[in-house]
């Protein structure tokens, strides 16, 4: 049997970047996200974008998206700070696939994610970083670059300490071709591993744009709810 809301919202063809930035109440130097013990440790929106624009074309120096999109692997393997959400809309600028691994993993755990996603790039923490570093060692596969984030700085380095954000500005590829939106994977999922081993689901643009219309859509419900109470 197959249930269906009453509620329908139609899902825009558009890629995610364009989307949020298109249609985000947000002004240019809100803060967006913070961090929870040093609240003047923040990234506004002027500085997302930014982000996303020089993170994406560093790894695209780094060879994400050299190719064509929606086929190199960045996965992030860090605890939660400010910098996880512009680094994912700076992998999506560079036509990477983004991909996660809990802070909390095993060097197995870690190794077997590897094995399993083979990406190009792994994002670690200084807190993170010891295990990473023994998974790619563990996993066999040579050709793994670690990054390390550091949000105290709004950056992300190489083994050298040298940031790999680039000055200039990579413009993100503006997709409005509903099959293109609906075959291009924009993340890798991995599930909780409840009934076995975690198992890694691919997300399409259009699957991962979708909720994000969701809470906008919810957020406009609200408030009309508010304005007419």
């Amino acid at each position: 049997m197959i249930f269906t809301s009453n509620y329908q919202i139609d899902i825009p063809n558009q890629d995610i970047l364009t989307f949020l930035f298109e249609r985000t109440r947000f002004k240019e130097k809100d803060s967006i996200w913070l961090d929870g013990f040093n609240p003047n440790l923040k990234v506004t929106l002027g500085q997302t974008r930014d982000l996303a624009h020089g993170i994406g074309q560093g790894l695209r120096d780094l060879g994400i998206g050299e190719q064509r999109g929606g086929e190199d692997i960045v996965l992030s393997f860090v605890e939660n700070q400010v910098m996880v959400a512009p680094t994912l809309l700076g992998v999506l600028c560079a036509a990477g696939i983004h991909a996660t691994c809990p802070m909390t993993a095993t060097a197995f755990e870690l190794t077997r994610q590897l094995k399993l996603s083979s990406p190009k790039i792994l994002i670690c923490s200084p807190q993170t970083q010891k295990v990473a570093r023994e998974a790619v060692a563990q996993s066999g596969i040579q050709d793994i670059r670690i990054l390390t984030m550091m949000s105290e700085s709004l950056d992300i380095v190489d083994a050298n300490g040298k940031s790999i954000i680039s000055n200039s500005r990579l413009e993100w590829q503006k997709i409005t071709d509903k099959a293109e939106l609906e075959s291009t994977t924009a993340c890798l999922v991995y599930s909780s591993g409840t009934t076995g081993v975690p198992k890694g689901e691919f997300a399409t643009i259009t699957i991962t744009t979708d909720p994000q219309n969701l809470s906008i859509q919810s957020a406009h419900l609200t408030l009309s709810f508010e304005t007419q109470a």
